[in-house]
């Protein structure tokens, strides 16, 4: 078991302990951050919490698309298969997270549904913004660095 556990961790590019640092810094500031904000309302602007949850779910997508890809590297080490996780799976994964992302951002951010090309015009997508926000999570989680 341990070298099933040895070739996992060595091949997943994100560092564990990092990661969980990260995780935990982000809930420990969460929670002292709705603590303060419950006792000095006052003292703290709905901007800061905005942008504050728009990094953590910077930090959200990134995590689950890491854990995505750590289930992948366990199927083809432990599974000993060559091809990992279904691409089915991987895509469904993908879009959950996408569509967790899109619905959070948008509610919890107030993040514009709007893209615009050219400064002046935007293109306002509506509930088609789910389906943007999954396309350029899906394309930058799924490139190939081609030699």
């Amino acid at each position: 078991m341990p070298d099933v556990s040895n070739a996992i961790f060595g091949s997943w590019s994100i560092l564990f302990e990092p990661t969980f640092a990260l995780v935990l810094t982000a809930v420990l500031y969460l929670v002292g951050w709705l603590k303060l904000r419950r006792l000095a309302p006052h003292r703290f602007d709905g901007w800061r919490l905005t942008s504050f949850l728009g990094g953590l779910l910077a930090l959200f997508i990134v995590v689950g698309l890491g854990a995505l890809g750590f289930i992948d590297d366990y199927i083809k080490v432990h599974k000993r298969r060559s091809l990992g996780l279904n691409k089915r799976w991987k895509i469904t994964g993908q879009a959950v997270l996408a569509v967790v992302f899109a619905l959070l951002a948008h509610h919890y951010t107030q993040a514009s549904t709007q893209v615009s090309f050219v400064r002046p015009l935007g293109i306002a997508l509506g509930p088609l913004f789910v389906v943007w926000v999954f396309a350029v999570i899906a394309a930058s989680s799924n490139r190939r660095i081609s030699s």
